[in-house]
């Protein structure tokens, strides 16, 4: 027996090697104010410091076991810090690489569901630069995340491919497809309610001997979610709240499916009811004319948003309508946000009556005409991610180098450059900045929020601030060092008095 085609024919015979060079570019020309004009955030600023001043790799790995729930990430941060430094530009270029190899196999995908070539390219195209999920293209912490996406994608094209051999090399290739989707799922959970659902393509690929198999991928799927992400320290939301908020997902999903058809808009609920009363009308419309392959691919982007969704039901931390960093569990269902879309548009000029080389030239430059609204919604977005990083080296300026050892705390300095984008917001982030541009490990730093509580005491203080889940910060007085960054200077000597004083500049709570 030959070998076992990844690929059908027609994928294999240059389209790859034409399509991944233009989403290259596309990325390029889209998504170019990130690279060097973003820098790190939030979780970024752990990640780094632990990773690079490890004394070794195991010890690296080590001091990731808070991230036991998703053990290969343990392995992946010090990986990634460790093999390519800790500049700014080179894991932006990283997160773009990824970005493209998503939309690739988004488009193989496609190609291999039967999806004529345009339309998986325009696809692909939409996935790529939706707005729904751009902290995604925004914030190097999502590397791992998009990865995880990649990780389920490939899964799918091998277990597709795996479904044309008979017997053991049939069952030998769907193991690697079952590789793929446990390691999807140990580096980041988000694809997993789409691993259990991924069958449905092997059923539509193969009929019934799809079945077995994709019990297998359950099995699996639900073993490494019982094992290892129920240990998150993320708090799940009480049963009684699950009703709401699934309400709420659900609202804010139908929000962002109609703010696919050009981003700026910002459609009214009005609007968003009306269209999706339509495309519910015209994909039926589309199925009882006989045009079922175009309303198929409706219904499959409208399946993958909805299944991509469940993952934020249980989460009081993410819903699709979320700014900023939060708009990362839209990562999944973007791309059926895109291809319900889409296919929504291919089936209205179908269904329009124009001849079929015609309504493709259509339906492409319609979408085309969609992707640079996307492009134009993420250039806003990408605006306060700049200007995040620039109040950041504002900060960064205004303290100076510490001595070695000291513990910094900052105060009337900015949280957020938008609502979800931080500057230095949590108990890490300040920290390290400060130890990876001095390259000293010894230092402690803190952002001083609003609504903080500074308890000075006589030889020390203690604070606590409104994100201290992980910590609870203390600091000898001859340790300390404060600055007030508004006032653009440093508040010495550290004591007692100074303490209060710095007491009194925080803002009361909102």
């Amino acid at each position: 027996m030959g070998k076992v085609a990844i690929l059908p024919a027609m994928t294999r015979r240059g389209e790859l090697l034409v399509v991944l060079p233009a989403l290259a570019l596309a990325a390029a020309a889209a998504l170019w104010p990130v690279l060097g004009e973003t820098g790190f955030y939030n979780d970024d600023y752990n990640y780094a410091p632990a990773s690079v001043f490890a004394p070794g790799f195991g010890d690296a790995v080590r001091v990731h076991d808070y991230l036991s729930f998703r053990p290969l990430q343990m392995l992946y941060w010090p990986l990634a810090f460790r093999g390519l430094g800790t500049g700014y530009g080179t894991h932006q270029v990283l997160l773009i690489a990824l970005a493209v190899l998503e939309a690739t196999l988004v488009f193989a995908v496609a190609r291999r569901l039967g999806v004529q070539r345009p339309h998986a390219a325009v696809l692909a195209l939409l996935v790529l630069v939706s707005p729904a999920a751009d902290s995604t293209r925004v914030w190097p912490s999502m590397s791992a995340n998009v990865l995880a996406v990649c990780a389920w994608l490939g899964g799918l094209l091998v277990a597709l491919a795996g479904l044309r051999a008979e017997g053991r090399r049939g069952r030998a290739v769907h193991a690697g497809a079952l590789a793929l989707y446990l390691g999807s799922v140990l580096l980041y959970e988000i694809a997993a309610t789409l691993i259990l659902a991924s069958g449905a393509a092997y059923v539509w690929d193969a009929g019934r001997r799809g079945l077995r198999r994709w019990a297998a991928d359950a099995g699996l799927t639900v073993l490494a979610l019982a094992l290892f992400t129920r240990r998150t320290f993320y708090d799940p939301l009480p049963a009684s709240e699950l009703p709401a908020h699934a309400l709420r997902v659900a609202r804010e999903g139908a929000t962002r499916f109609a703010d696919g058809f050009w981003a700026p808009a910002e459609p009214s609920r009005p609007v968003v009811v009306a269209v999706c009363l339509a495309a519910a009308g015209l994909v039926a419309l589309g199925w009882r004319s006989g045009r079922r392959g175009h309303a198929a691919l409706c219904l499959a982007g409208a399946a993958v948003t909805a299944i991509a969704l469940l993952m934020l039901v249980p989460s009081a931390d993410l819903s699709p309508g979320l700014p900023g960093q939060h708009n990362r569990g839209n990562l999944t269902a973007a791309i059926g946000y895109a291809a319900l879309a889409y296919g929504l548009i291919v089936l209205a000029v179908e269904l329009a009556g124009r001849g079929r080389r015609g309504a493709t030239a259509v339906a492409v430059a319609l979408g085309l005409v969609v992707a640079l609204g996307s492009v134009v919604q993420l250039r806003r977005d990408t605006a306060p991610w700049a200007d995040a990083r620039t109040a950041q080296e504002r900060i960064l300026d205004a303290v100076g180098r510490p001595p070695a050892g000291a513990t910094v705390l900052t105060v009337r300095a900015p949280v957020e450059a938008a609502p979800g984008v931080p500057v230095f917001a949590a108990v890490w982030d300040l920290r390290g900045a400060l130890r990876l541009r001095y390259s000293d490990p010894t230092l402690r730093a803190y952002p001083v929020l609003p609504g903080s509580r500074l308890r000075c005491g006589r030889s020390g203080l203690e604070l606590h601030n409104d994100n201290d889940a992980f910590e609870r910060q203390a600091a000898r007085y001859a340790d300390v060092l404060f600055v007030d960054v508004a006032g653009g200077r440093r508040l010495e000597p550290a004591g007692p008095g100074t303490c209060r004083r710095v007491a009194a500049l925080i803002a009361p709570r909102a």
